[in-house]
């Protein structure tokens, strides 16, 4: 079983801040991480932040060159 992180602690290790996380939870969107709800207290999987990052680096790298200036 992965340990579950606080958004504090997901907020330290990947250096957003602990708003960004909530404001993503509130959004719904496909933007944040994935999360686990166990009562009023929310929780992220270790492997679902490494994962999230992961594609996070992979589209960033993927994004065409800007289109050269006339």
């Amino acid at each position: 079983m992965d340990k579950l992180l606080t958004t504090t602690e997901v907020s330290h290790l990947t250096g957003m801040s602990k708003s960004w996380f909530e404001h993503q939870r509130w959004l719904g969107g496909d933007d944040g991480p994935p999360y686990v709800k166990i009562g009023r207290s929310v929780r992220y999987r270790i492997a679902d932040i490494q994962d999230w990052l992961n594609r996070a680096r992979q589209s960033a790298v993927s994004l065409p060159s800007p289109a050269p200036r006339r």
